[in-house]
């Protein structure tokens, strides 16, 4: 997968995230996550970006 498209996975997350008013571990809680490996794996997306 592309760079751009993970960036708009990204967004799209975010967007998404922002429409329901939920806390980063609110939402990762809510996807079957824990916040830890939410951010973990937006720093890596955004890592590669970088």
């Amino acid at each position: 997968m592309s760079v751009t498209k993970r960036l708009e996975i990204l967004d799209f997350i975010r967007e998404l995230r922002q429409q329901l008013n939920l806390s980063q571990k609110q939402f990762a809680a809510k996807v079957g996550v824990t916040s830890k490996q939410l951010i973990v794996g937006k720093m890596g997306i955004q890592s590669l970006h970088a």
